[in-house]
């Protein structure tokens, strides 16, 4: 039985340089690497790499079962991706999982070529539905997703990718190669504005981190020049990060490191140093969001604009740069309130700033807030600014602030 697994990406037949045309999907290549462990006969079908829908229609043809794993800003690319592999493919068995899936599963019910759903994490739960399929048992229509244990996962096989940055990541950090790693499941925070769509996804409030020696192993096997570590909530177990530091630190020199954290993690000077040193943070992504209290703590983001700027002034004086991501536009945001954004960065004084405005992803609590007061005028999932999102906000004097921010960014 042939089998495919296909990245509907937004960013499909794209040739830029951009991150999001290069990334490993490590969620959809530990699924592929465990379907292979347990003898499945599987490609990758990564739209992004593909010229164009004839090329896609080419490189679909021939399979029994096809997978789809889409998020839901690539919802309609993967329904007409799915519409052309059914009518290549019209007796294949065609699967979807992943978040946009996983939170929305009745809308992809009514997806006529759409055989079977599965809800949650696919590593252990997409290879168990081909064996099925291929044994001719019963499959549901909607399985639930068995949480796997991380480290029991084989590592993703880079061979199956594009090298992500063969050229370097221009204006960041490093030389090649640039390698991505994952390191844990699950986001122990309560945001409005993702969860519960982390909790449905990976478990409620609890953390999935593999050891230490698993990590390191695949390092060992994985060289690079420069590397990011792509978890969202890299820093939330310290004690890990500190285990990882003193065992990276035997083994190999500090390397141009990229990392996501929260600011409330970065206030620790000695923390920032041990993975300056050790590892070789060089720069850090950090999800600001707000410069008004009022908005943080309607966010239910667990930091305050002081721990920000704390957090801030503690990476200037490691000598780590800063990826300020701000969210402009969300509901209870006020003209005020976006202009106390404005100078919180001009005291931040990040390196980069990655500014958006709110997008009400469904699945989330602040979604079904906005739909329950009938603010949502668009479901397009474009989180960038431009065109409104929801009602109430005064959309032109946001962009201006927004654009205004870029003064603010330090050379």
């Amino acid at each position: 039985m042939k089998v495919a697994l296909v990245y509907p990406s937004s960013y499909s037949f794209s040739r830029a340089y951009s991150w999001e045309v290069r990334f490993v999907n490590h969620g959809i290549g530990l699924i592929l690497a465990n379907a292979k462990k347990e003898g499945v006969d599987i490609d990758l079908v990564d739209m992004r790499r593909c010229a164009d829908w004839p090329d896609y229609v080419q490189k679909i043809k021939g399979y029994d079962v096809i997978g789809f794993s889409a998020m839901s800003v690539d919802h309609k690319m993967a329904i007409q991706a799915i519409r052309y592999a059914r009518i290549k493919n019209p007796d294949a068995k065609i699967i979807v999982g992943g978040i946009g899936p996983s939170i929305q599963p009745d809308k992809w019910k009514e997806i006529p070529e759409v055989d079977y759903i599965y809800i949650g994490q696919g590593e252990v739960t997409f290879p168990e539905m081909i064996k099925k399929i291929e044994k001719g048992e019963e499959v549901k229509n909607v399985t639930l997703g068995v949480n796997p244990d991380v480290n029991e996962l084989p590592y993703i096989d880079r061979s199956l990718w594009d090298e992500e940055f063969p050229w370097g990541l221009q204006g960041f950090t490093g030389k090649p190669p640039f390698k991505t790693f994952m390191s844990s499941r699950a986001c122990v925070f309560r945001c409005t504005f993702c969860q519960p769509t982390a909790d449905l996804m990976y478990g409620k409030g609890k953390e999935r981190r593999r050891s230490v020696e698993h990590f390191m192993e695949e390092i060992r096997q994985n060289p690079f020049e420069s590397w990011m570590i792509h978890d969202d909530g890299f820093t939330q177990n310290l004690e890990w990060v500190a285990e990882l530091c003193d065992a990276y630190s035997k083994e190999f020199e500090p390397k141009p490191l990229i990392i996501q954290s929260r600011a409330s993690f970065l206030i620790q000077e000695d923390y920032v140093k041990m993975m300056r040193d050790k590892l070789g943070l060089e720069w850090c992504i950090i999800g600001f969001e707000s410069g008004s209290d009022k908005v943080l703590k309607d966010l239910n983001k667990a930091q305050t604009r002081k721990i920000c700027e704390m957090a801030a002034a503690n990476l200037h004086k490691c000598g780590v740069k800063i990826f300020a991501n701000i969210m402009y536009g969300t509901p209870t945001e006020t003209n005020e309130d976006a202009l106390l954004t404005l100078d919180m960065l001009k005291n931040i004084q990040p390196q980069h700033y990655s500014p958006t405005t709110y997008m009400p992803y469904p699945g989330s609590f602040l979604y079904e807030k906005c739909k329950k007061e009938g603010l949502i005028l668009t479901e397009e999932g474009n989180r960038y600014a431009g065109a409104p999102k929801i009602k109430g906000i005064d959309y032109n004097f946001v962009n201006k602030v927004l654009q205004e921010g870029y003064q603010y960014v330090k050379n």
